[in-house]
């Protein structure tokens, strides 16, 4: 992979990085049974899903920013109490 690759394989990227901070979260909680605590890894995974979502975002025209405000906007609604 390179980060000129198409979208479809942006995408790949990122669900292969979501499953490495899959792996590192359940490492890092005992498959859920403790706290999680913000690991070296962790913090190197979310960056690398980052990394790759914004990465996908650029090769396809998006923009990111706008992407997340009308995510908050729409996440506000719901859990509004």
């Amino acid at each position: 992979y390179s980060i000129e690759d198409n979208a479809e394989m942006r995408f790949l990227s990122l669900v292969s990085e979501v499953g490495a901070l899959s792996k590192e979260m359940i490492a890092a909680t005992d498959y859920g049974y403790e706290d999680v605590e913000a690991t070296d890894e962790i913090i190197e995974e979310l960056g690398d899903v980052i990394f790759a979502v914004l990465n996908l975002c650029n090769i396809m025209g998006i923009d990111a920013g706008a992407c997340l405000k009308s995510a908050i906007s729409r996440y506000k609604g719901k859990y509004k109490s």
